[in-house]
C-alpha cells in the first residue's frame, strides 16, 4: 500500500492510495489514519483510482475511522471496487463514495459535512498513546481440544491497552509441529511475555486476540491486554514517552546540525578573509 498526500485545503487532505486495500495494506492505512488522528488531522479525500483490490478488512478499517468521527470521502472508485463495496451491503461505506469529478466541489462538499458533524459529535481520539516497536513476544493458549499451544511473534506496535504482532509462529507441543494457519482470533492468550528495551522487567500478562490477518508470508494479530497491573502500565508508558523524547531529540539534531555546519563554514571563511586582509 502506497499513501501519498497530494493537497491540503482548509484542514481537508487529499491522499492518493495505490495497491491492495487488503490484509497488510489495510493495516498500513490504519496506521496512517491513527497517526493522523493523534496529530489532529481528521478530514480526508481518498483517491482510490489506483486501488486494485479491497476486502472486508479494508472496508472495516475505513468504517472504524468514520465511526470515530473522521470526515472521509472516496473518489475515483473503479467499477470493480464499487461492486465489492455494494456486495458488502455496508451503507455507511457506500455513502462515502463521491462521483463528483470537480475536486474543488468535493472539498466544498466535505467541508459542509464537517461543519454539520461538528455540531453533532466530537472526534474520538485514541485512549492510549501507541508506539512502533520491535520486541520479541511469547504466549500460550488452549485450542479447545486440550492442546497447549505456544507461539512466538514480533511486536510492531505497543500501547498499555495491547499490542499488534507480526511474523507469528505457532507450535503444538503435543504434536511437535509448527503451524502458522491455526486460528487465533477470539482466543484468550495466556503467559504473554515480553521485555521492554533496556529494561530488566518482564511484562507478563494475559490477553485476547481481537483481530487476525493471514497473508502468504505473514501472520498478524491484534492482542488486547486483560490484566496489566499498575506497575506494568507505568513501565509501558515510560517506554513510549522515552521513545517519543528520543525521536524529538533526533529530529531536533537533524534540523539544527545543517545550520551549525553552515555557521562554522561562515566562521572559517571569515577567518580566512581576515587573515588574507592583514597579510
Amino acid at each position: 500500500m502506497r499513501i501519498v498526500s497530494k493537497q491540503l485545503i482548509d484542514s481537508i487532505e487529499l491522499i492518493e492510495l495505490s495497491g491492495s486495500l487488503t490484509g497488510h495494506g489495510a493495516i498500513e492505512l490504519q496506521e496512517f489514519l491513527y497517526q493522523a488522528l493523534d496529530e489532529g488531522r481528521y478530514y480526508f479525500i481518498n483517491d482510490m483510482h489506483q486501488i486494485t483490490a479491497i476486502d472486508g478488512i479494508g472496508i472495516s478499517t475505513i468504517e472504524k475511522f468514520v465511526k470515530r468521527g473522521m470526515g472521509i470521502k472516496l473518489i475515483n472508485v473503479s467499477p470493480e471496487i464499487y461492486t465489492i463495496l455494494t456486495i458488502s451491503n455496508n451503507k455507511d461505506i457506500l455513502s462515502l463514495v463521491c462521483n463528483e469529478k470537480n475536486i474543488m466541489s468535493i472539498f466544498a462538499l466535505l467541508k459542509s459535512e464537517i461543519e454539520m458533524k461538528q455540531k453533532i459529535k466530537e472526534i474520538k481520539n485514541r485512549c492510549f498513546k501507541r508506539k512502533e516497536a520491535s520486541l520479541f513476544l511469547e504466549f500460550t493458549y488452549n485450542d479447545g481440544l486440550n492442546n497447549e499451544i505456544s507461539g512466538k511473534a514480533l511486536i510492531t506496535n505497543l500501547s498499555e491497552a495491547g499490542v499488534f504482532i507480526e511474523q507469528i509462529v505457532i507450535h503444538n507441543a503435543k504434536r511437535e509441529e509448527q503451524n502458522i494457519h491455526m486460528k487465533l482470533e477470539g482466543m484468550e492468550l495466556k503467559n504473554i511475555r515480553f521485555q521492554l528495551n533496556r529494561s530488566k522487567e518482564n511484562i507478563n500478562t494475559i490477553g485476547k486476540c481481537i483481530r487476525e490477518i493471514k497473508e502468504m508470508n505473514n501472520h498478524c494479530a491484534a492482542i488486547r491486554f486483560i490484566d496489566l497491573n499498575t506497575q506494568q502500565k507505568d513501565s509501558i508508558r515510560l517506554y513510549i514517552s522515552h521513545s517519543d523524547y528520543n525521536n524529538f531529540k533526533n529530529k531536533t539534531i537533524n534540523c539544527i546540525m545543517p545550520q551549525v555546519g553552515n555557521f562554522l563554514v561562515w566562521v572559517f571563511a571569515s577567518i580566512c578573509i581576515l587573515n588574507h586582509t592583514f597579510l
